[in-house]
């Protein structure tokens, strides 16, 4: 198990995409090349907006992502709506949410991948949409890993590592 921080101010940090990690998009299983997120990320000044459940019509605040050589790291600011503070207070309450990012693949080309020969799409370069928490993410590689304070104390969890999981889905706007 891993700890995580959890307090009520709605600022986090997590893994929106882990390197390497194999992870079952809307389109079948997909991975991430090293680098496929770098032209999105200088586009949009590497801020996007945070949604719920891949809702265009949710937003629930934003996010700036940077990748490094583990992966998509987020960080992430949840609005203190009243909707926002519902989702604070879930991910308080250690309800084991992940982090999940919406893209459209520029190119990406299946690959036999490890020893059982599966063909997985391979995206070497992609179009970042959105980040978004979501219920059921399929990825055990990430999750939100730090909720941050501004009033209480950080108060830490631990987290089975179960709970560390990641969706990936096609998202086309």
């Amino acid at each position: 198990a891993m700890s995580v921080e959890v307090g009520d101010a709605g600022s986090f940090m997590g893994m929106a995409s882990v390197q390497g990690s194999v992870a079952n998009g809307a389109k079948g299983p997909v991975i991430f090349k090293s680098g496929a997120f770098r032209e999105t990320l200088a586009e949009r000044a590497a801020v996007f907006p945070l949604l719920w459940q891949h809702e265009d019509s949710q937003p629930i605040g934003k996010v700036t992502l940077e990748e490094t050589s583990e992966g998509l790291v987020a960080h992430g600011q949840i609005t203190q709506n009243d909707r926002g503070k519902e989702i604070t207070a879930l991910l308080r309450d250690r309800v084991p949410l992940g982090l999940s990012i919406g893209f459209n693949p520029i190119t990406a080309a299946y690959e036999k991948h490890g020893g059982t020969g599966e063909l997985i799409r391979c995206v070497s370069k992609a179009k970042l949409k959105e980040t978004s928490i979501v219920t059921f993410p399929a990825d055990p590689a990430a999750t939100i890993r730090v909720v941050h304070s501004a009033v209480d104390p950080l108060v830490a969890v631990n987290v089975d590592d179960a709970d560390d999981r990641e969706f990936v889905s096609d998202v086309v706007n």
